[in-house]
């Protein structure tokens, strides 16, 4: 009995893994994108709204600065800050953003290997997916970004219906909590 009681927890938290990100076998696969993408108009302050369930990751009032780098090569440098859910630790990542080649050609960064603008209107929202390529595999993850820290619902259901009709997963996204965080963000 015990024996059997192990092995249904670790099918229970493998198959809660599986269901986060979304990992497959491959290559970071092609998304669709953002037509006619002006990185530079990304610049800002945007906040983390919703993001595809990640049991391993848990923090709130996630905001990423966006500003432009020297020089002509199109890049971005991104400073993400965010607060540890459970006991509230500032973290803060600064890295830089590239395109990984023409104009059609997704961003890249240290940490991603795909960082694809899936949609925005860049006043109000953008729609970004992540993906990791590792060993023949690769995890993906969606976030959606906003200009506001606490945009209107309306709005919001209204961009996910949106993003369904595209085919996007968007049942795997959970909100990111951005209530009750520091003034001018963690």
């Amino acid at each position: 009995m015990e024996r059997t009681s192990v092995c249904f927890v670790l099918l229970i938290c493998t198959a809660g893994l599986c269901l986060a990100n979304y990992s497959e076998l491959g290559l970071c696969p092609s998304t669709p994108r953002q037509a006619d993408l002006r990185p530079d108009r990304l610049a800002g302050v945007w906040y983390e709204q919703m993001r595809y369930f990640d049991p391993g990751f848990s923090a709130r009032c996630t905001r990423w600065q966006l500003s432009r780098s020297d020089g002509d090569d199109g890049a971005l440098r991104l400073n993400e800050t965010r607060l540890d859910a459970v006991d509230g630790s500032r973290y803060e990542t600064v890295e830089t953003v590239r395109p990984a080649g023409g104009a059609d050609q997704p961003l890249s960064s240290p940490r991603f290997d795909h960082i694809v603008v899936a949609a925005t209107d860049y006043t109000a929202h953008a729609v970004v997916l992540l993906c990791r390529q590792h060993r023949g595999f690769h995890a993906r993850t969606v976030l959606v970004l906003t200009r506001q820290r606490a945009p209107e619902r309306r709005r919001l259901r209204a961009l996910l219906d949106r993003l369904r009709a595209d085919g996007l997963l968007v049942d795997r996204l959970v909100q990111t909590a951005q209530d009750n965080c520091p003034d001018g963000g963690p």
